[in-house]
C-alpha cells in the first residue's frame, strides 16, 4: 500500500467509526459484531482499502450490487458457482481482495478469474 492508500484508509477507518457512532448510534463493540456478521472480521486495521470503502457504503445503507447482464462467461460461472455454495458477495469480494489485491471480479484479469474458478471447484469437490 502506497503511503497515500494508507492516508486513505486511515481516514475510512475514522469515517466508519464516527458514521457508526453519531449517525447509527452506535458502540465500537456493535460496529464490531456486525462487521463480524457480514464477513469483514472484527477489526478496520485489519481491512484493505476496498473492503474499507465496500463496509463503508454498507453501513450508509447503498447496495453493492453487481449488473449480470454485463459479466462476461466467467463472471458468470463464478457468481452461479458462489449462488450453489451459498457464498455471500461480500466474502467473495474479500477472498479476492485478499488473494488478488483487486476490489471485485471487474478488476481482475481473465487468467486470475480462471484461478478463482478453480478455487471454487476445489472448495465445491470438498463439499460433496
Amino acid at each position: 500500500m502506497t503511503e497515500k492508500q494508507a492516508k486513505y484508509a486511515k481516514q475510512l477507518r475514522s469515517q466508519i467509526v464516527v458514521y457508526a457512532k453519531r449517525d447509527l448510534g452506535m458502540e465500537v463493540e456493535e460496529l464490531h459484531d456486525i462487521m463480524t456478521n457480514i464477513g469483514y472480521g472484527s477489526s478496520l486495521r485489519k481491512l484493505s482499502l476496498s473492503s474499507l470503502i465496500n463496509l463503508k457504503k454498507l453501513l450508509q445503507g447503498e447496495e453493492l450490487t453487481h449488473d449480470y447482464i454485463k459479466f462476461d462467461q466467467q463472471d458468470k460461472m463464478i457468481y452461479a458457482k458462489c449462488l450453489r455454495l451459498g457464498i455471500k458477495m461480500v466474502n467473495l469480494n474479500n477472498f479476492i481482495s485478499h488473494k488478488w489485491g483487486k476490489s471485485n471480479l471487474k478488476y481482475m484479469t481473465s487468467k486470475e478469474k480462471g484461478g478463482l474458478i478453480k478455487v471454487l471447484e476445489n472448495y465445491e469437490k470438498e463439499r460433496l
